[in-house]
């Protein structure tokens, strides 16, 4: 069934709302924004401008960062068709574990590759591909000054990364 933007999926258990998504939760929160409490307002640009920390914050933390009792937040949840904070948070979570779950399956993903012939099968090859890959760089120049090496039958490498700057690297 698809559903819109902005509108909510009615349950066939009951009669609250199960938005498709985040965004189509918070397209119906924006869509009904004005006409909102003065602390349901607050609450709704907290939930839009911390939706990425809306997995772990706490009911008690949205509240006192938008200067309200922890009822108020329950009361924007209900306001949105959810039971309470919990669901309304649940659903947050479930867009948090679906983002996480390719980052999961690398081992499938390296199968497949190298079912299909995509991969090198030598260990820097791989490493260096699904670096290059993660980054959206698909191509794979056959280039030495790359500096890919094959390390045989090892089981483990070590990078050792030197970084001139006073920034911390990544890795």
């Amino acid at each position: 069934m698809a559903v819109a933007s902005g509108t909510a999926v009615r349950s066939s258990r009951g009669s609250r709302p199960r938005y498709a998504n985040v965004g189509a939760f918070l397209a119906t929160v924006a869509a009904g924004y004005e006409s909102l409490p003065k602390q349901l307002r607050a609450i709704a640009r907290y939930v839009e401008t911390n939706r990425a920390r809306m997995v772990v914050t706490r009911i008690t933390d949205v509240a006192a960062a938008c200067a309200v009792q922890p009822s108020a937040v329950t009361r924007f949840a209900q306001r949105f068709g959810f039971s309470g904070y919990s669901e309304l948070q649940a659903l947050f979570r479930k867009a948090f574990s679906d983002g996480a779950a390719p980052g999961a399956s690398y081992t499938e993903r390296i199968r497949t590759m190298m079912a299909e012939g995509e991969l090198q099968t030598s260990p820097g090859g791989i490493t260096r591909q699904l670096l290059l890959a993660n980054q959206g760089n698909t191509s794979y120049p056959d280039d030495p000054e790359w500096n890919v090496y094959n390390f045989g039958s090892n089981s483990s490498i070590r990078v050792h990364v030197t970084n001139p700057t006073t920034v911390s690297h990544p890795m």
